[in-house]
């Protein structure tokens, strides 16, 4: 099985995931004098990512899924496969 073809996590069941990216650069964030909340929604276009391995995780378990990038699902992700057949 392929890492695209996972519709939730084959350990929990979870239907999201997450992966570890790390990021760079300067943030600007705004406030208002009044403390009424100011529009915040380009906070993050400024910053630069790197070093993205495509290492995926369970967000309700942290299991490792597996590899977006390669495409390819972990050992622990197979076994549960096998185990559910």
């Amino acid at each position: 099985m392929k890492f695209s073809e996972l519709e939730e996590c084959p350990i929990c069941g979870c239907a999201e995931y997450y992966s570890k990216e790390y990021v760079y650069g300067t943030i600007r964030y705004i406030e208002r004098f009044d403390e009424e909340e100011a529009e915040n929604g380009q906070l993050y276009d400024s910053l630069n990512t790197k070093n993205f391995s495509g290492r995926c995780y369970c967000s309700n378990c942290d299991s490792y899924l597996g590899n977006k990038i390669n495409d390819t699902v972990s050992k622990l992700v197979e076994k549960a496969l096998k185990e559910s057949e």
